[in-house]
């Protein structure tokens, strides 16, 4: 969180992009992606937020990704309807329509 404190406020500074990274030894697209995240924060002065706070604002959690809906079963009935490596079209048609 101390190098992002640093690269924001050195941007509330007026300092480039390119500078920011010369400066802090870091690499410009690192400098812009964090600048890009706290844009779309809306974080203007990082003073304000302490660092879990500004971690969460800068890096949110990830949205949980729902369950598959297929189970052990249903697997199990899907490779029995393999034919000599290939699946039949009437195999195919069945699986779309159940799904």
């Amino acid at each position: 969180m101390r190098k992002i404190r640093e690269v924001l406020r050195l941007r509330a500074a007026g300092r480039s992009q390119r500078q920011i990274a010369a400066s802090l030894g870091m690499g410009q697209s690192t400098v812009g992606d964090c600048l890009t995240r706290a844009r779309l924060a809306g974080i203007g002065d990082p003073a304000e937020l302490d660092d879990a706070a500004l971690e969460c604002a800068l890096y949110p959690p990830k949205p949980a990704v729902p369950a598959q809906r297929t189970s052990a079963g249903s697997i199990a009935a899907l490779s029995s309807r393999f034919i000599g490596g290939r699946r039949s079209l009437a195999a195919w048609k069945s699986l779309r329509q159940s799904a």
